[in-house]
């Protein structure tokens, strides 16, 4: 992993696996709601709570399959 200024980039070898740049202020937090599925797939009771997920619009399918678990 690298971090520069305006940019990080994650890899292994020569081959870039995720890069990611962003025009950032100062003190501003940047969430990437993607990056937290795989731990949210552990811990689905948090995805009330989750900051990355505050604010982020589910596809309607998705809201759908929600309402189910959730009513079983």
């Amino acid at each position: 992993m690298k971090g520069y200024v305006q940019e990080v980039v994650i890899a292994c070898g020569s081959e870039i696996l995720c890069a990611a740049r962003e025009k950032l202020r100062r003190e501003e937090l940047v969430f990437d709601p993607r990056h937290y599925l795989a731990l949210l797939e552990q811990k689905a009771g948090a995805l009330d709570q989750a900051a990355p997920m505050v604010g982020w619009e589910f596809a309607a399918v998705l809201c759908e399959l929600r309402r189910l678990l959730e009513a079983r």
